[in-house]
């Protein structure tokens, strides 16, 4: 436990170094200089962490602006290099297939708006470069979700694999589309921007949509969110997807409030209307602690959370969310759809269970499904404990804190 808890200690102790970096450099700031040079041990565990927060090009843009390359050992500072020019030759191929993307769906008239990295690496960055990406996220009409599948399919990508055919469209509010081969890619197509039902039957896409603004884009035209938008898509994609985990998401929302003018009458209503109140000012409060970027004072005081939505802020910011899928099952609208989703997210079709588990042959298959459905209690019991004690950790904390 001793060695474990030094381990915990050393990586904060890391993370917080390499924050500091980047929050005393361009972007963020302009007049401050480099910190001290650290240890040669520090900097390699520093380049280490850079490389697993996604913030590799950063620190080294950072440390180059500012001269600091002889304060780093020179394996460090190379392994800092190769990493700044493997994500240059990654986002140039990211661009040159969202390029193909645009077209394909403006030729199809599919309206596309770009979501996450590949909206903003071109337009809060001061570089595309400097913002590794990931998959590409695009979001479009529900309505066209289908069209733009079969389109999708015709470039050479195929759907990730699904509970069964059609569950993805039917319950989801994404399909993944992968491509392998010299060209491999990853692009995820969204018709909502909210996993949970409950929420997607909350909000409405509609008020994203109306919220857009025109980019240039390798010389095409394309449509991201307005920075009030942006701002509450940013800020629930951190904290529910990623439990307000992981130093490049909240840097992206610490570029947004720095370098974007907000309307934060617009953000408050829109959070309150959508129940978000809990999550939105957790996230602000965030991003303020570790790169010193207030919200305004009186945004927070308003953005105060019902106790429901402080509940629901524990149980889907709990370490373990499995016992999420009869909450989201109670969320769908009509009781035959909650049943079959349940049912499917408990029972998948043959074909999926076949595949995902590589069995070979059919006897076996009744054997896994028992083994799904026990490893799947486990999960749930172990999950409601999970969020029942994140629930009264944060509940015992003042809702203003």
């Amino acid at each position: 436990m001793g060695q474990i808890g030094a381990k915990a200690r050393n990586v904060r102790l890391t993370d917080s170094a390499l924050v500091r970096v980047l929050r005393e450099a361009p972007p963020l700031r302009s007049d401050a200089s480099l910190p001290a040079a650290l240890p040669s041990a520090d900097w390699n565990a520093l380049v280490a962490r850079a490389q697993m927060h996604g913030l590799a090009p950063l620190l080294y843009a950072a440390i180059r602006t500012r001269g600091g390359q002889d304060a780093l050992p020179p394996a460090a500072l190379n392994n800092l290099r190769l990493a700044y020019l493997r994500n240059d030759i990654a986002v140039w191929q990211a661009e040159q297939e969202l390029g193909r993307l645009l077209d394909g769906f403006a030729r199809e008239r599919i309206p596309v708006i770009l979501l996450k990295g590949c909206a903003l690496a071109p337009t809060l960055y001061p570089a595309a470069n400097l913002r590794v990406l990931g998959d590409l996220d695009l979001l479009i009409p529900r309505a066209e979700a289908e069209r733009a599948g079969a389109w999708m399919r015709a470039q050479g990508y195929a759907p990730l694999l699904d509970l069964e055919r059609g569950f993805r469209e039917r319950f989801a509010c994404e399909q993944c589309y992968v491509r392998g081969g010299k060209q491999p890619a990853q692009v995820d197509l969204h018709w909502h921007l909210f996993n949970h039902t409950h929420q997607r039957a909350r909000i409405p896409i509609e008020w994203f949509w109306e919220r857009t603004t025109p980019v240039q884009v390798g010389g095409r035209t394309a449509q991201i969110f307005s920075p009030e938008a942006q701002l509450l898509h940013l800020a629930t994609h951190f904290v529910l997807h990623h439990r307000g985990d992981g130093l490049k998401w909240s840097y992206d929302l610490a570029l947004l409030l720095t370098r974007e003018r907000i309307e934060w009458g617009a953000v408050v209503e829109a959070v309150r209307a959508f129940g978000l109140s809990q999550v939105v000012r957790a996230t602000l409060l965030g991003v303020s602690d570790v790169w010193g970027i207030p919200a305004p004072a009186e945004c927070l005081d308003a953005l105060r959370p019902s106790f429901g939505e402080r509940v629901q802020f524990a149980f889907e910011t709990a370490p373990r969310i499995e016992a999420r899928v009869v909450w989201d099952a109670a969320g769908i609208s009509s009781r035959r759809g909650g049943a079959a989703y349940l049912w499917r997210a408990v029972l998948p079709s043959p074909g999926y269970m076949r595949a995902r588990y590589k069995i070979a042959h059919a006897w076996q298959l009744p054997f896994y499904y028992l083994w799904r459905v026990g490893r799947g209690a486990r999960q749930f019991i172990v999950s409601v404990g999970s969020m029942l004690a994140n629930a009264l950790r944060l509940l015992t904390r003042s809702p203003h804190a």
